[in-house]
């Protein structure tokens, strides 16, 4: 009579050990007919067993590479702790398109970013603080996903936080340490910026932003608004700009609203007609480069899907309909500019061969007829009497 080992006295390696074996067996081949042997396997053994075939199957699928390499701990932490960064600096963006933005602020917010950014580097932000309360330290899971290699996933985060935190600071660093050190700035922060003025009662508020002011006067003087500025004039006229007016409502107001309100009400009235010039001008420096890319690359009508970039090889074409295209759209001559567009597409323009047209050129001028062709065929259905068009 064969012995039936009890499943509560038989050891673990010994049930490992015949697994082994009846797996061995079943995956085996005869040596007369080579075919599998046949054998039987407990429900336990099968469940291995069909795991073990189904784990050896996907890993000849290429999406299971993929859904591996999806899951390591390293990739998903580290596009959480990218979303702390992403934070940081989006709110930078923000300020630097600010209605309320001044060289102080600049300074400000930059230096408030670069030391967030130097915190990340030990305290988590919230996003990885919602990704490791999320994560099952038992089971290694999150949100029912089995995380891959999280002890040495966590290791080379580490290394990677600090590496991706140190190029982040060193490229703002590189870009905006510049701007802050830039004379017009430091100009502007110490003659214009009202809110940094000394109070009214201080006698450092007679000298302030006087030489200042001289600075950046002399650095626009080459603008055709500047014909007719005097110096001394502006300088009396800023003397007593900082002591009549600290007492005005207006004076609460943000730096660009505050001189916009000087500009549009004090010009005449108290004869700062020469200081203002260069109030009008600080209004004209722009931190930001979005507005110069959606006023022309926009026209104020359209934009690519790509959005819109004032990049330089666009640059010229930009400028080019802003100033010589149409002032209106419904001036817009599409088939006087389809016809201009098709002789540019011509013979010689490019390979310098007679007869000879660029593949790419010639694709995007037949594909332009077709457009042009469609065009005219809608529009004239549309007119056509029988239609009832107009």
């Amino acid at each position: 009579m064969k012995h039936q080992p009890n499943s509560s006295s038989s050891s673990s390696s010994s049930a490992a050990s015949l697994l082994e074996d009846k797996l061995i067996v079943g995956l085996g081949r005869t040596r007369d007919d080579a075919t599998p042997a046949e054998v039987t396997l407990t429900k336990n053994e099968a469940t291995i067993y069909l795991a073990a075939t189904k784990e050896a199957r996907l890993e000849q699928v290429k999406e299971w590479d993929l859904y591996l390499a999806l899951t390591q701990f390293r990739t998903i932490v580290t596009l959480y702790f990218l979303n702390d960064v992403q934070g940081t600096l989006k709110r930078l963006s923000l300020s630097f398109q600010g209605d309320d933005l001044t060289p102080s602020s600049i300074e400000i917010g930059l230096n408030r970013t670069y030391d967030q950014l130097e915190l990340m580097k030990t305290v988590d932000g919230a996003s990885l603080k919602e990704f490791y309360s999320t994560v099952d330290d038992e089971t290694d899971t999150f949100k029912g996903y089995t995380l891959e290699g999280r002890e040495l996933g966590q290791s080379l985060f580490e290394r990677d936080r600090l590496e991706l935190l140190d190029c982040t600071l060193i490229y703002l660093k590189g870009r905006f340490d510049s701007l802050l050190s830039h004379d017009v700035l430091r100009w502007m922060r110490d003659f214009l910026e009202h809110r940094r003025w000394p109070a009214k009662d201080d006698p450092a508020l007679d000298s302030w932003g006087t030489d200042a002011l001289a600075q950046f006067a002399n650095h626009f003087s080459g603008l055709s608004l500047m014909d007719g500025f005097d110096l001394a004039e502006a300088q009396s006229e800023f003397s007593l700009l900082k002591k009549e007016l600290r007492e005005e409502p207006c004076f609460l107001f943000s730096y660009k609203k505050f001189w916009e309100h000087v500009s549009a009400h004090y010009d005449k009235a108290l004869g700062y007609s020469n200081v203002l010039l260069l109030g009008r001008v600080s209004l004209l420096i722009l931190a930001d480069s979005s507005i110069c890319e959606r006023g022309h690359a926009w026209y104020n009508r359209f934009h690519t899907k790509e959005r819109a970039n004032l990049k330089l090889k666009a640059a010229r074409s930009a400028f080019a309909v802003k100033n010589f295209g149409p002032s209106s759209i419904a001036d817009f001559n599409a088939p006087r500019l389809y016809d201009s567009w098709v002789q540019f597409v011509a013979p010689d323009d490019i390979t310098g061969v007679p007869g000879a047209v660029h593949r790419r050129r010639r694709n995007l001028a037949a594909l332009m007829k077709k457009i042009m062709a469609k065009a005219v065929s809608t529009y004239t259905e549309t007119t056509s009497p029988a239609t009832g068009g107009l």
